[in-house]
């Protein structure tokens, strides 16, 4: 019998980038955050029948994604996630962004736990539910719906259902990131995409891929002890000719040559220009359009940024400087640390033992007497400086120590979580903490007569070992 399902797809006429990029953050808003649909319509209408478009299919189409979505988050379902894709389809998303909306769900979104009895390594659901039993080796956070864990000595892959999807053959493994992962077998790398196929060859012999990632298309690649860059076909578009290389970022990327001086290409290849400066970002690559550089002079490195076509937008006066985040980069001068713009005005001047990036609107700043708070954009001290220790702003609220205690506070100071939390060791998958975790997906990790447990944004235990 035909399948007369309201979900069958039927493959859309091609439209226009900025109609696709118009329809994805619409969708996002309206599956993601709620907002209603009817807002849209007027402006969907006019942009759709301008490219040609049947505007009461669409909308059909987009209504019926927007009710498959709603099943879902209500009831996790396989067969209805591949209605998804599939209706996702004929409202011009790309599948890369269907499945970055199934995996923001709550109900997909997956928190490492460890049994204090076994060692091993399981997974709990935002409510505290224990999903995927710890019976791993080593575990790894989920990224595009899929994480790399260890059993048997060998890793492999599982997705948010607790299905092993790629086996366990592999001696080494990396996070998937554009739907890509690396992989290490027989002591060399390649990459694998989604389905478990290698895509890029195992041919690379060292352990620096371990950390390498896909980034808009290309990824750093080293052979020979000279790096280049490959793209999800294995293509080596870019070859392995230089010292050194960044990842791509904004569409550049910073490479070293062999005569020691960096350089500026595009995706093609091409060299736009030498960096004429003596130093580079530690992440070697641009941030909100800007790249810090330094020169030597007699007293060491003086860092300053420089733009896309290499003009020197910050002079290079500070004795260290970070990346840019949010439109403003940390800057240290005479041993105290401020703010600049992306501009080069010190909207921050250097006042501080410590600042860190911003991060939400704020920054984390260290006064001379070695106790936290946090500024804004504008230099103003919103919160004072009370607390011991502080981390930045993640999900509205920050980590807080007072007395040897760690809590979480608001944007405007108030303590939200009392600072009750004792400092911990954790371990999951090479990351150390010595400290309550920042929240992350509505949870955050903390210690409790010393067990590993999550607590929600109220205090609220989720989840402890037993």
């Amino acid at each position: 019998m035909d399948d007369k399902s309201l979900y069958s797809s039927q493959q859309p006429q091609s439209i226009s980038e900025n109609l696709q990029n118009y329809i994805d953050s619409m969708v996002e808003e309206i599956v993601l955050e709620g907002k209603p649909f009817n807002t849209q319509k007027k402006y969907l209408k006019k942009f759709s029948e301008k490219e040609g478009l049947d505007y009461v299919r669409l909308e059909s189409n987009i209504c019926t994604f927007i009710e498959i979505f709603e099943n879902i988050k209500k009831t996790p379902n396989k067969l209805m996630e591949k209605f998804a894709m599939e209706k996702g389809q004929d409202c011009y998303l790309s599948d890369e962004i269907i499945l970055s909306f199934l995996n923001r769900l709550p109900q997909n979104v997956r928190f490492v736990i460890t049994d204090s009895k076994t060692g091993k390594y399981g997974y709990i659901d935002f409510k505290g539910n224990v999903v995927i039993e710890p019976k791993y080796i080593s575990a790894g956070d989920f990224h595009d719906g899929l994480a790399k864990v260890k059993k048997d000595k060998k890793w492999g892959y599982i997705n948010y259902y607790g299905e092993e999807v790629i086996p366990f053959v592999y001696d080494g493994a990396g996070d998937f990131f554009e739907g890509m992962a690396t992989i290490k077998r027989s002591s060399k790398w390649g990459f694998i995409d989604k389905t478990g196929k290698e895509t890029v060859p195992r041919r690379y012999p060292s352990e620096f891929h371990q950390y390498s990632f896909f980034r808009e298309g290309l990824a750093v690649v080293q052979m020979n002890h000279k790096f280049g860059f490959v793209d999800k076909m294995g293509n080596e578009v870019i070859a392995c000719n230089y010292d050194y290389a960044g990842k791509f970022s904004e569409g550049l990327a910073c490479v070293l040559l062999s005569n020691g001086r960096f350089a500026i290409i595009d995706k093609s290849g091409k060299e736009l220009f030498d960096i004429k400066y003596d130093a580079v970002s530690e992440h070697v690559a641009y941030f909100d359009g800007m790249l810090s550089v330094a020169l030597e002079t007699p007293s060491g490195k003086k860092w300053g940024f420089i733009d896309k076509n290499g003009k020197e937008i910050v002079s290079c006066k500070y004795d260290d400087v970070s990346d840019f985040h949010e439109g403003m980069a940390v800057v240290q001068r005479n041993k105290k640390y401020g703010c600049i713009d992306i501009n080069g005005i010190e909207v921050i001047p250097c006042i501080y033992l410590y600042e860190d990036s911003f991060h939400e609107g704020l920054s984390h700043v260290q006064d001379d007497s070695y106790r936290s708070g946090f500024v804004d954009s504008k230099g103003e001290l919103i919160i004072p400086c009370l607390y011991s220790e502080a981390d930045c702003f993640r999900e509205g609220l920050a980590l807080v120590q007072l007395n040897n205690k760690w809590g979480f506070i608001d944007r405007i100071g108030r303590e939200i979580i009392p600072c009750k939390y004792d400092p911990f060791w954790c371990n999951i998958e090479h990351t150390s903490y010595y400290w309550p975790s920042p929240f992350q997906d509505g949870l955050a990790k903390v210690s409790i007569d010393d067990k590993m447990a999550y607590i929600d944004k109220n205090g609220n235990v989720i989840w402890m070992q037993k």
